[in-house]
């Protein structure tokens, strides 16, 4: 399908990698929110 339509397949696995981090972010927003970041 991506030679008909002219993407290549990295193209659709990055999308497709690019939803699951946003989807595991929102999953996990709230334990996110409460991670204190280190000073150096």
């Amino acid at each position: 399908m991506s030679e008909i339509i002219g993407t290549p397949p990295e193209y659709w696995l990055n999308l497709q990698h690019m939803h699951d981090l946003a989807a595991a972010r929102e999953q996990q927003a709230d334990a996110l929110e409460r991670i204190t970041p280190l000073v150096a």
